[in-house]
């Protein structure tokens, strides 16, 4: 093999050959005479392609370098030999040959990215219109290879009416140009809507019924039926000879005339009857077709009585405060009238049979005079403000207060009522809680109640704490007590209680001493034998933060405890305090003083 820059030169047993490097393609260059054996080697001299023919691969004899016609340096002399454009989707080449030495070379032409040139096809290119938009699906091909849907916009335009429509689509995300196709929507069947009558029909003449296509965005067509005559003289006008008659005994029976318009429909299309035409009041004549017709119309006219005579009357409504009673007469003549008369009867103004009505039948005392509000009903008619004047009795304090209405003016009459007036609460003001130690000084819980009532007193503990009549408490232990106060009820005040928390600590431990010992130290203290037991705490400074430790002593008798496994020869600080138990409860008394040790 032999290689000049991108041009590898090799053979075959026969050939010699040359490889593009650049795009790996091959090319036979050299056909040399080797019929006294086959190509052994390759090589470059006086700027030429050499090569050697051998007998056989492993012969010894002499060789003899053959030079071909070809000088690798020399300047190609290109000529295209064929082109193929680039499409959107699909790169172009160009195919170029050396005129001298017959190398070839191809030339890439990179896709256009333009979808002018690209097939547009529709999922379907006709549509029947029914007023909704029609958008096909679309396929873009650059010949068999699909235009992927993220690389263009598709627009439609005049989709939602009926003609010609297109599908407009528009390169996108580097690819440009723009193809478009076209389709037809028709319209060629109406979709009619539920029709509307613009001639009625009537007994003897044919109507019309219009009907619209619903699609009036775009067709206005509409269509007409004729609706068959009724067949009914109840479409008809019947008209009578009279409409009133005076009453004389007799029957009455005016004459009727039929008519669809201004067709007069002939008697004997119809039967006739009369109904109540003998006496006074309403009366009516009644047609019913026949021959073909059928229905049924009606015409009314009247037979009155004029002169009347009225019987004395009778109360049919009583009159009430602010409402008309009613007399009603009716003619004594009621063989021949039915007629009946109203006179009203003056409301009587009088307020005692009206219902009385108060904002509130129940309130709590306030030292002050109370008037709920009034109102006044005649039924569920509100009499005004105006026509009584409003007494109160008693409403200032506790039990019933008495309301008296008194009509003025026009109005008379008198409306009671009554409403209560009940205890007020109290309020007790003391503190809630108080602690203290045991062996301080009495003191007062200072109680006052608002209502002025007498307050009373009462320990749930009075080993813990007594409390005097007049609320002084005494401490008699540590612990935990309530004090329940009560104010008595009064005149216009409840009762109250109020309960107090009253919590004692053990007092201040006293005669603590401490002892030294080998990694240990002895700790006694005074006892209290009001306490429950005892809390020791130790410490290695005097701020009890570097390894502290605290040991509970349960017993109130044990005075003394020793504290082992202790560091040798160092400082230790211990205090001691008492406590006292309520329930889960511990109620710690003050530290004694501080006492330090060194252990040995």
């Amino acid at each position: 093999m032999a290689g000049v820059g991108s041009q590898l030169y090799y053979t075959t047993p026969t050939e010699i050959y040359k490889m593009n490097l650049d795009n790996g393609e091959s090319l036979n260059v050299y056909s040399p005479d080797c019929t006294d054996g086959y190509l052994y080697g390759l090589g470059i001299q006086d700027d030429m392609l050499a090569y050697v023919v051998k007998a056989t691969p492993n012969s010894d004899a002499t060789e003899t370098v053959l030079k071909t016609n070809i000088n690798i340096k020399h300047t190609h002399s290109w000529k295209e030999i064929s082109r193929t454009e680039a499409t959107c989707m699909n790169d172009g080449k160009i195919i170029q040959k050396c005129e001298e030495c017959g190398m070839e070379r191809t030339e890439i032409i990179p896709s256009t990215k333009d979808i002018s040139g690209c097939k547009l096809s529709l999922s379907q290119s006709n549509y029947e219109y029914d007023g909704t938009e029609k958008q096909p699906e679309i396929t873009l091909k650059d010949g068999d290879v699909t235009v992927p849907a993220q690389n263009y916009t598709v627009r439609y335009t005049n989709s939602d009416g009926i003609g010609t429509a297109s599908a407009s689509v528009t390169g996108t995300n580097g690819y440009k140009g723009t193809v478009e196709e076209s389709y037809v929507i028709s319209h060629t069947q109406h979709k009619w809507d539920e029709g509307t009558v613009t001639v009625k029909p009537t007994c003897l003449n044919k109507g019309e019924r219009q009907y619209a296509c619903v699609y009036s965005k775009v067709c206005q067509e509409i269509k007409k039926e004729e609706i068959s005559p009724t067949g009914s003289i109840a479409d008809c006008t019947l008209t009578l000879s009279q409409s009133s008659y005076e009453y004389d005994g007799n029957s009455k029976s005016p004459t009727v005339t039929l008519k669809d318009g201004e067709q007069v429909i002939p008697a004997d299309n119809y039967t006739m009857r009369y109904i109540d035409n003998n006496l006074p009041g309403d009366a009516f004549v009644e047609l019913t077709g026949k021959n073909g017709l059928t229905g049924t119309i009606r015409g009314e006219f009247k037979i009155v009585h004029t002169q009347h005579k009225w019987s004395e009357g009778r109360r049919v409504k009583e009159p009430t405060c602010m409402q008309e009673g009613k007399f009603e007469y009716h003619c004594l003549l009621n063989d021949i009238c039915r007629e009946t008369k109203t006179e009203p009867i003056p409301a009587t103004k009088d307020i005692s049979g009206c219902r009385l009505v108060l904002s509130q039948t129940s309130v709590i005392y306030n030292g002050k005079a109370q008037r709920p509000g009034v109102s006044l009903y005649d039924g569920t008619q509100k009499i005004p403000v105006s026509a009584y004047r409003i007494n109160y009795e008693n409403n200032t304090n506790v039990g019933t207060a008495k309301i008296d209405l008194e009509g003025i003016g026009d109005y008379t009459g008198n409306v009671t009522g009554s409403f209560t007036i009940r205890k007020a609460g109290t309020a007790i003001s003391a503190a809630g809680s108080y602690t203290k130690t045991y062996g301080s000084g009495a003191f007062s819980l200072g109680a006052t109640a608002a209502s002025g009532g007498k307050l009373s007193y009462k320990s749930s503990d009075t080993k813990v704490a007594a409390v005097s009549s007049d609320g002084r408490v005494t401490l008699k232990g540590p612990g935990r007590a309530t004090i329940t106060i009560t104010a008595a009820a009064t005149a216009s005040y409840n009762g109250a209680t109020k309960r107090v928390t009253i919590t004692v600590k053990p007092k201040k431990t006293a005669g603590l001493k401490v002892k030294k010992g080998k990694k240990r130290m002895t700790v006694s203290w005074k006892r209290d034998k009001k306490a429950t037991g005892y809390q020791l705490t130790y410490a290695q400074n005097k701020k009890f933060k570097k390894g502290r430790k605290n040991i509970t002593i349960s017993k109130n008798k044990t005075t003394k405890k020793t504290v082992k496994k202790l560091k040798a020869k160092k400082t230790y600080y211990v205090k001691v305090r008492a406590y006292k138990s309520v329930g889960k409860t511990k109620l710690y008394g003050a530290y004694s003083g501080v006492k330090k040790v060194k252990t040995r």
